[in-house]
């Protein structure tokens, strides 16, 4: 995955310079961790339909001095920040919660498993951890063997910044264990359900199982036998689809698929490379849609909560699919912030290209990248940015209005890039903000959000502020010019009379606006979303004019409001 930066030249892209490298995330891959094999302690993806597991970094950058090879035994992505963790050790290392870089495979040590009973930081505590999960709302949750629960297994509740373990409680009881002596399960794997379930698979002290289980007691709520009865599972994971996936690693490894109903394996293939897997995690985050209908929405990543409006129907069994990344932004280092278009997954088939265009800047960013069969054709889809949750203290502030003196290039923005646009817009991102931090759009097939990015001109406004100000003004055009367009690609949607009205409309807001009459500019825009608002579109093309038309005008009677009468003020 490559990001490329381009200039504009009137209505012509021409290619420059940058080219930074990145994993390339295909929609069916999956990542793996290894424990021994032809590189221990190493990150691989995994491609699902082969099985086939590419080496992306080898020995994770970190060096275990012992004589037992280096583990990294489990690997989990996590929801709210998209970043990815790991389990570092082995049999005479105790257990280290890191931090792993997946454009890289290096790793960061985050700290030890030690706290609330259970102590995997001695290197002769003969103890570990095996499985890595988080959970919907962001807990890490981690499996334990012997550090305090000798002889057994435990359930624990980690804290993502320390490693700290912030509860322990003993799994089940062993079925064969003596009465006398009683043994919990030792954990091998652990993996959320789209439903936000958790499973656990045993390796092999539970061969042909798997199991749900409760988080606040470390029970087993349901258990599934697998077919064969002696399949062994090192650990599991939920794929884009929703069906799950295992790493089996007898002989040299295989992928391997789970029927969560029947209990059925089939071999998917092979690793290769005589690469002992044993953690398996997930590049997205799934959730059903309808559990957005309901009020409030849902939040599949913590960061970007979604809204469906009841008027659009849901299929059922309809899903969002939601992958994050983090971008580093070339830009602002090379000061070409205002000038230079970005363009993230060019060179990616799978993924549809992002075009940042040059006004839009930020170092790093996030990309949320949204797929699913849902069909919006006539409403639109609010997703509210939660910037803080990716960025905490250094998120971009964003204010309802603009304190005096602040520059208003450093406030955070919405991007939206949404495949359901026209071919002249196609994979051209838009700041589609219609209030402080949310945005209005379509999804349907990839849509991406950026979160992170402001609006950047390179323009000092200590120095001079009413360039810009100009330099709002002009954006404020462009976006006319894209509503107006909008507008006249619906003509075949409506009765001829209602279409040339909105025309009307929206030449006549674009019109005033030049001779600086923003508010009277705005007016007319009210005007034209209440139009709309009334109107039915003719869907037959599959192209959702109605939602396109309210989230240009939405957009752009905010950032009038704002940006331009804002700075007047």
């Amino acid at each position: 995955m490559n990001v490329h930066a381009r200039n504009i030249l009137g209505s012509s892209f021409l290619a420059i310079c940058l080219s930074l490298s990145f994993v390339a995330v295909q929609a069916a891959t999956i990542f793996g961790s290894s424990s021994r094999g032809s590189s221990p302690a190493s990150i691989y993806s995994i491609d699902t339909v082969t099985g086939e597991a590419t080496l992306i970094g080898t020995g994770i950058g970190l060096i275990d001095t012992t004589s037992d090879p280096n583990k990294v035994s489990a690997i989990a992505l996590d929801p709210i920040s998209g970043a990815y963790y790991a389990i570092w050790g082995s049999f005479l290392t105790g257990a280290q919660l890191i931090t792993i870089d997946l454009d890289t495979g290096l790793g960061t040590v985050v700290g030890p498993l030690v706290g609330a009973g259970f102590d995997a930081s001695d290197v002769l505590c003969f103890c570990g951890s095996d499985g890595l999960v988080f959970g919907t709302d962001g807990t890490l949750y981690a499996s334990g063997w012997n550090g305090g629960f000798t002889d057994g297994g435990s359930f624990l509740t980690l804290d993502k910044s320390t490693g700290a373990v912030l509860s322990a409680v003993a799994t089940e009881i062993h079925p064969g264990s003596d009465p006398m002596f009683p043994i919990s399960v030792a954990i091998s794997g652990l993996a959320r359900a789209p439903d936000g379930t958790l499973w656990v698979s045993r390796g092999n002290n539970g061969a042909g199982l798997i199991h749900t289980i409760d988080p606040d007691d470390g029970s087993f709520m349901t258990t599934l036998e697998l077919i064969p009865s002696d399949a062994v599972i090192s650990d599991l994971v939920f794929g884009e689809g929703g069906g799950l996936y295992g790493s089996a690693p007898r002989n040299t490894g295989m992928l391997v698929t789970i029927d969560t109903d029947t209990g059925a394996v089939a071999n998917v293939g092979a690793f290769g490379g005589a690469a002992k897997i044993a953690g398996l995690a997930s590049v997205a985050v799934e959730v059903p849609i309808e559990t957005c209908a309901d009020p409030g929405g849902c939040n599949p990543t913590q960061n970007l909560n979604i809204e469906i409006p009841p008027s659009i129907p849901i299929p059922p069994g309809t899903i969002f699919t939601q992958t994050v990344a983090s971008r580093d932004d070339p830009r602002p280092g090379l000061r070409t912030c205002g000038t230079d278009t970005l363009v993230v997954f060019f060179d990616d088939p799978e993924i549809s290209d992002l075009i940042i265009p040059p006004g839009i800047c930020g170092d790093p960013f996030i990309v949320v990248t949204t797929n699913t069969d849902l069909e919006v054709l006539g409403d639109t889809i609010i997703m509210t940015n939660e910037p803080d949750a990716f960025f905490g203290v250094d998120a971009k502030i964003c204010q309802p209005s603009i304190p005096d003196g602040m520059d208003p290039q450093n406030e955070d923005e919405v991007v939206w890039m949404s495949t359901d646009g026209a071919f002249q817009d196609d994979g051209f991102a838009n700041t589609t903000t219609f209030e402080c931090g949310s945005s209005r759009g379509r999804s349907r097939g990839f849509s991406h959000n950026v979160i992170g990015m402001s609006i950047n001109f390179s323009l000092d406004w200590d120095a001079d502020p009413d360039a810009v100000r100009r330099a709002f003004v002009d954006m404020g055009h462009s976006k006319h010019h894209r509503l107006i367009r909008a507008v006249k690609l619906s003509k075949h949607a409506l009765p001829y009379r209602k279409w040339k009205r909105l025309v009307a409309i929206s030449v006549f807001a674009n019109l005033v606006y030049h001779w600086h009459w923003y508010e009277y500019s705005n007016y007319l825009l009210t005007r034209l979303l209440g139009k709309v608002e009334n109107l039915t579109f003719d869907t037959d093309d599959g192209y959702n004019h109605a939602g396109n038309i309210t989230t240009r005008a939405d957009n752009l009677r905010y950032f009038t409001d704002k940006y331009v009468i804002g700075l007047e003020d």
